[in-house]
């Protein structure tokens, strides 16, 4: 008797130990949790990709343009450009070093067409609105490995767009690899290769190096391959940037006309300069509000499936612009496992 009454008290000894045990190590899983989402909410302040979610309204204000179709004119006006967007980022699964993530999103863009004089009488321009909607999804596979002795961050881009009106789509696929070089505890200076299939790209193939720099723990430079950013912490919640900032859109377009392709892709490279006001409303949820002037570096629209040689040529002057954006940090913990 007293034999088993001990068996019985080291079998709950035993479970209470074991219970303890799985409690404590949930406990510290939580709290390496917290650590991770902590930095990368502090990270996510400072850049702004690393969000999980944004909304934002985009007005570039209405300026002077011509169009060449064949390189002849083909017709100027007037353009004013309005855009709103959507987006979300989440972790979906990991294969040993390899992390799969996805991106959802949608576009919505106007173009406000106004005093159309057309130098073709083949085609027929009325002055109009055109609204322009994209949704769009894409898989990403990242990667860290190390070369010659430096950290290698690799990640494989995989997207599409469509036209939900038309049916009219597109896949694309980007590489990008970077190599950290030289870290202080001030400075960071990285080289990478960009490879891409997108239209909007200037080059098929880019080479761009990556530096940043801190002054002070109010002033930090960055140097990328989207642009330059000063950045200056004003207090806990607020802060104040000035950048020069590429960025890019895409629209399906459908003609009627023989002489055109029917279906084709409109494509932009703009350069944006100005100054990004943002402020933490909560612990999660960033307001920001930009503006500057807007230079067009490349518009035009090609064949649907090309990503070269197109048939119309825009140029567009300088003109001011104005952005809001509400933003949000990493939430989600799915993000680590």
């Amino acid at each position: 008797m007293k034999i088993s009454t001990l068996i019985i008290l080291l079998c709950i000894v035993l479970k209470i130990n074991a219970f303890g045990q799985s409690a404590q190590a949930d406990q510290m899983q939580h709290i390496k949790d917290s650590v991770k989402m902590a930095y990368l909410s502090k990270m996510s302040i400072k850049n702004p990709s690393l969000r999980q979610a944004s909304f934002s309204a985009e007005v570039i204000t209405k300026n002077n343009f011509d169009s060449e179709l064949y390189d002849s004119p083909l017709l100027d006006g007037q353009i004013q450009i309005q855009r709103y967007s959507a987006q979300t980022s989440f972790h979906l699964f990991s294969v040993g070093k390899n992390k799969i993530s996805a991106t959802v999103g949608g576009e919505h863009q106007v173009f406000m067409l106004d005093d159309i004089q057309s130098y073709n009488t083949l085609i027929d321009f009325e002055e109009r609105n055109i609204n322009k909607y994209l949704a769009k999804g894409a898989l990403t596979i990242s990667r860290m490995d190390t070369i010659f002795s430096k950290p290698l961050v690799s990640h494989i881009n995989l997207s599409g767009i469509v036209d939900p009106e038309t049916g009219q789509h597109r896949l694309m696929a980007t590489g990008l690899f970077l190599s950290s070089i030289k870290r202080t505890k001030k400075s960071h200076f990285s080289v990478g290769l960009v490879l891409s299939s997108d239209p909007s790209s200037p080059s098929p193939v880019i080479p761009f190096i990556m530096y940043s720099h801190t002054f002070d723990p109010s002033l930090e430079l960055s140097l990328g391959i989207s642009g330059i950013n000063l950045r200056k912490q004003l207090n806990d919640k607020s802060s104040l940037a000035f950048s020069n900032k590429l960025s890019g859109s895409l629209a399906f377009l459908q003609f009627e006309e023989n002489i055109l392709p029917k279906e084709s892709l409109y494509s932009s490279l703009e350069l944006q300069s100005g100054l990004t006001y943002e402020r933490l409303i909560t612990p999660k949820m960033i307001f920001s509000f930009s503006s500057g002037i807007n230079s067009v570096f490349s518009s035009k629209v090609l064949e649907q499936n090309k990503i070269s040689d197109p048939f119309i040529k825009n140029h567009q002057k300088m003109t001011p612009y104005v952005k809001f954006e509400l933003s949000f940090l990493p939430f989600w913990k799915g993000l680590f496992k």
